[in-house]
């Protein structure tokens, strides 16, 4: 995968987060639809979580961790959507979310 040229300022800002050791606790990516904002914050998660990310920051694809990834089975990532699309994120969905960031990494070491 690679990042779609109209976001390319945009994955360069969150790359000089990640190469200054100082990715946010939370980042909110926000555009019009279709304008492939998710496309993008998938790509920096690949990033993040990649054992052997490619020279120009995205994640390899191959690694142990990226297949993880790519089958929605990283223990480490936790992506919040609602039960049915156009309607909100539940408490319980948050309740939930607490409970699993009580726990330690089981892969990343931060």
């Amino acid at each position: 995968m690679s990042v779609l040229p109209w976001l390319q300022q945009y994955w360069d800002h969150l790359c000089d987060y990640k190469i200054q050791n100082r990715v946010p606790q939370a980042l909110l990516i926000t555009g019009n639809k279709g304008l492939g904002k998710q496309h993008l914050a998938n790509q920096f998660v690949f990033s993040l979580l990649c054992a052997k990310p490619l020279d120009n920051g995205l994640g390899c694809g191959h690694c142990d961790r990226c297949l993880l990834l790519n089958a929605e089975t990283h223990p480490d990532f936790i992506q919040i959507r609602p039960d049915e699309p156009g309607k909100a994120i539940t408490i319980g969905q948050i309740r939930s979310l607490i409970n699993r960031l009580t726990l330690k990494p089981q892969l990343m070491l931060f």
